[in-house]
């Protein structure tokens, strides 16, 4: 590629172990039947996740009962995931996306198996929902996180002190299933100028593009965290070529974080550098649970 050009660079994920228990590769393919879905008999030596897939059917009729937006079809995949600080030094996933628009896999959910979790142990879910402010979900057990699979950009902080165990399951549906809305704390603030309303809607239907210009050495220092600290910089000598592979993942993370910000509008622009991302306390307002309203 040339200078300035980025590239596409896949980068294994370390000290992460998961599961692909179930997984459906065509949209029109249905769930397996349990029997004929055992992979390294996960199913069959988990009772609480053969139960889950059983009611898989169920779970996905009742939140198109709940949300008709959701529009949620077949299943696309359930995985089960382990970061565990006794393999490395406060293993963490990097900020990402789950998917790409393209693919229609529309819904995310992380639901979690982490009984003795408390302060201090990390591995929160860190979700970043433009033009808010980050929202950090602490993993406890039976707690369950619903977001949009294609827009809503998120990370898992280091764990820091025991396994951190997640199941996480990706819906298919519409391409266009979630609505662009601002939270309801922002539209009901009184004298709200009706331009940066439309602005902040114009950022939230924009955020998949977006979203790392805000958090651009956040998310830098998550592909750090995740993959090694010596990666952003590499000094003198031989490299490795999982260290090579891994420092030219984060280039090309900046050379598009530097071809995004030359295209935006010079008020955009300043909408970013100046505003974004918004914190209720900075606006004079008391803290809201917004979070069910997240991408």
């Amino acid at each position: 590629s040339q200078p300035n050009e980025a590239e596409t660079v896949v980068v294994d994920k370390p000290h992460v172990h998961e599961l692909t228990v179930v997984e459906t590769p065509h949209p029109t393919d249905r769930c397996p039947h349990p029997e004929a879905a055992l992979q390294n008999e996960a199913l069959e030596l988990a009772p609480t996740l053969r139960a889950m897939y059983d009611q898989v059917d169920v779970l996905r009729e009742g939140l198109n009962s709940a949300a008709a937006f959701l529009s949620l079809g077949s299943l696309y995949h359930l995985k089960v995931a382990r970061l565990d600080p006794r393999d490395a030094s406060s293993p963490s996933f990097p900020a990402h996306f789950d998917t790409e628009p393209h693919t229609h896999r529309t819904l995310s959910i992380c639901l979690w198996l982490n009984s003795q979790w408390e302060e201090g142990c990390g591995g929160s879910l860190r979700v970043y929902p433009l033009p808010m402010a980050e929202v950090d979900i602490a993993p406890l057990e039976a707690r369950a996180c619903l977001f949009c699979s294609h827009q809503l950009l998120h990370r898992v902080m280091p764990v820091k002190k025991r396994p951190r165990y997640c199941v996480t399951l990706i819906f298919r549906g519409t391409k266009q299933s979630f609505p662009d809305r601002l939270p309801l704390a922002l539209t009901q603030i009184p004298g709200m100028d009706e331009h940066i309303l439309g602005m902040l809607l114009s950022v939230r239907k924009q955020q998949r593009s977006l979203v790392f210009l805000v958090w651009e050495e956040e998310c830098a220092r998550s592909m750090q965290e995740a993959f090694g600290n010596d990666i952003d910089n590499p000094e003198g000598g031989t490299t490795s070529d999982s260290t090579d592979i891994r420092h030219r993942a984060v280039l090309n993370f900046r050379k598009r974080c530097a071809a995004a910000r030359a295209g935006l509008s010079d008020e955009m622009s300043e909408l970013i550098e100046s505003f974004l991302p918004l914190r209720l306390s900075s606006l004079g307002l008391p803290q809201v649970d917004y979070s069910q309203e997240l991408s």
